[in-house]
């Protein structure tokens, strides 16, 4: 399972916070995700969580014109993740590992619920956290400066669409029974010409070797290919609505129809070829980097035709927006579900059609501006 917190949109939640997307404090609006990856390279987000910084919920006026309930209290980012992986225990999702990030590895709650539950997990941590070896205490960057040059192992922790992602990794043993802490190094001098490390704590109640561990740490990316597939496919990103309970209905429509690509993908993907004979050197190994979730799939003929279809339509109550019922008695056409100047997406044009095909193209996934709405989840 990973975890990650996302985006720069307006809407319920927003504040000038940190975001990773833009790497500084932005006007923007954050969610936490929780995406579940496979040993094979599958993936898909599976929770979402909107996280309310505290001048939101502290405004209970302000929440009520965004829709957010007065039982909605504030939460920090590692209480919400909590939450999520909470409800994948008790849905019975089957999982061994839990990965995240800085901001929720450095959080002892959440550690030290996951380890009352017994999940095993590698997060990451800053190089400030402190850690306690036979020695003493000490900072986690102190302790990868005393790993001699023959500790460092050189393993791939994924396969990137460039080949294997090797780094050097060094596994530093705790005063802790069953806590590691892990260090990766880069191969490569950065711009100040040091390599970077970086550090991840890790908690294995059953134990685990350096290279299942390393593979933990690796699968964390798997999140930010969910991203990448779920805005480019799913048009996770691809909204303006402004209520609590709207950005949960278009997020949640945007997973679920990842999820489905994600499983279509996977159920259609060639077998792998037989692996070749002791000596052979003619094959190639299988290589499981991004891939084009949408193109995976074999498309209908004529995508557009049938899902505008008014007997095909699947819509969310329209809350804003709408014409009255003396409008619509005159004659002045269909409820007003949309921005002026905006068509319905029930009455595509012929133009509107052509430039989706044009866009169907040239590959690009994004949304037509007459199917994107304002408050119409």
């Amino acid at each position: 399972m990973r975890l990650r917190t996302r985006w720069l949109f307006p809407g319920a939640g927003v504040a000038r916070q940190y975001t990773g997307t833009a790497g500084r404090v932005e006007n923007c609006q954050v969610g936490v995700f929780l995406a579940y990856a496979g040993p094979d390279g599958a993936r898909a987000l599976i929770d979402r969580e909107l996280y309310l910084p505290e001048k939101w919920t502290g405004d209970r006026d302000r929440c009520r014109v965004a829709g957010i309930g007065d039982e909605v209290a504030f939460a920090t980012k590692p209480a919400l993740a909590q939450k999520m992986i909470g409800r994948a225990v008790s849905a019975g999702v089957p999982f061994c590992w839990v990965a995240a990030d800085e901001v929720y590895g450095q959080n002892p709650g959440l550690r030290d619920w996951l380890e009352d539950q017994r999940i095993a997990y590698v997060m990451a941590v800053p190089c400030s956290e402190m850690i306690t070896v036979a020695a003493g205490r000490r900072r986690a960057d102190a302790l990868a400066a005393l790993v001699p040059g023959r500790a460092w192992q050189r393993l791939s922790c994924a396969d990137g669409s460039k080949g294997p992602r090797l780094y050097d990794w060094a596994l530093i043993e705790t005063a802790s029974s069953g806590h590691f802490l892990l260090v990766r190094r880069s191969l490569h001098l950065n711009e100040k010409g040091e390599r970077e490390l970086a550090y991840f704590w890790c908690c294995t109640p059953h134990g685990a070797s350096l290279a299942e561990l390393v593979a933990v740490a690796g699968a964390r990316w798997a999140v930010e290919d969910c991203f990448a597939e779920a805005k480019n496919e799913a048009g996770l990103d691809h909204y303006q609505v402004r209520l609590y309970q709207a950005w949960y209905r278009h997020v949640t429509l945007s997973m679920l129809a990842h999820a489905f690509l994600a499983v279509t993908a996977c159920v259609m993907r060639p077998a792998p070829p037989e692996p070749p004979p002791a000596g052979a050197d003619d094959g190639e190994p299988a290589k499981r980097g991004s891939r084009n979730l949408w193109t995976a799939i074999q498309p209908a003929e004529d995508i557009w035709r049938h899902t505008t279809h008014p007997s095909r339509c699947c819509c969310w109550p329209i809350t804003r927006g709408s014409a009255d019922a003396s409008t619509q008695a005159n004659g002045a056409g269909p409820a007003r579900a949309f921005h002026d100047g905006i068509r319905p997406v029930t009455k595509p044009t012929e133009h509107s059609g052509r430039l989706r095909r044009q866009r169907h193209q040239r590959g690009s996934r994004r949304i037509p501006r007459h199917r994107r709405t304002d408050g119409c989840l």
